[in-house]
């Protein structure tokens, strides 16, 4: 059974890094004709099915290589997009989540996907011969410099320190606020807005 790629963007144990890297892609546009002629219907991919997340650019599948993390797939009436999550204690997917979470920060990064059990059929549009899926499974997903499939990109890229940063900082402000209703104050003071404040930006940023 083959299985080809879509291209849409032993040691010691040593606990590195203990925080979660998660990740949300779009991994395909339905109804586009992408770059390789292709152009998958909505339902074509089967939303809830877990997947492989790849070291970069399908590294993965080279001999020897091990996953970067693992994720599930959801689907809108428009799009595919996978929920990854690195695996952060490995050296392969700390690094490949640096990497996207970086590029991110650049709006840069796009996804591919592999394709296998495809079921679809030649089809014309707009005078372009392409290929029509109906059905496809996909079991595994890795960011890439290029990608053919369109509109691929990363969605957003989470870690556990700004999440706890964040989480800080309304637990300080849910404490402030409790001791502003049993003083009965009617006002909120310049430093409470400062709390105020600085829970908004860290939560702006963990979008």
């Amino acid at each position: 059974m083959s299985t080809t790629t879509k291209a849409s963007g032993p040691g010691a144990v040593e606990i590195t890094d203990p925080d979660q890297g998660r990740v949300s892609a779009v991994i395909c546009t339905f109804d586009v004709v992408d770059l390789d002629g292709d152009l998958v219907e909505p339902g074509a991919i089967t939303a809830g099915a877990r997947v492989v997340i790849s070291q970069w650019n399908h590294g993965t599948w080279q001999p020897g290589m091990i996953p970067a993390g693992h994720g599930t797939l959801r689907t809108t009436p428009t799009q595919a997009v996978v929920d990854a999550q690195f695996h952060l204690d490995t050296t392969a997917g700390r690094d490949t989540f640096l990497a996207v979470k970086h590029l991110h920060e650049f709006g840069l990064g796009q996804w591919s996907w592999s394709l296998r059990d495809i079921v679809g059929q030649a089809d014309t549009v707009n005078g372009q011969r392409i290929r029509r899926i109906r059905s496809v499974a996909v079991h595994e997903c890795s960011p890439v410099l290029v990608a053919a499939s369109i509109g691929t990109r990363t969605l957003s890229a989470k870690d556990a320190e700004a999440l706890a940063t964040a989480r800080r900082h309304l637990e300080a402000l849910d404490q402030k606020q409790q001791e502003i209703m049993a003083a009965g104050a009617r006002h909120v003071q310049a430093y409470e807005r400062d709390i105020i404040a600085a829970a908004l930006r860290t939560l702006a940023r963990t979008r």
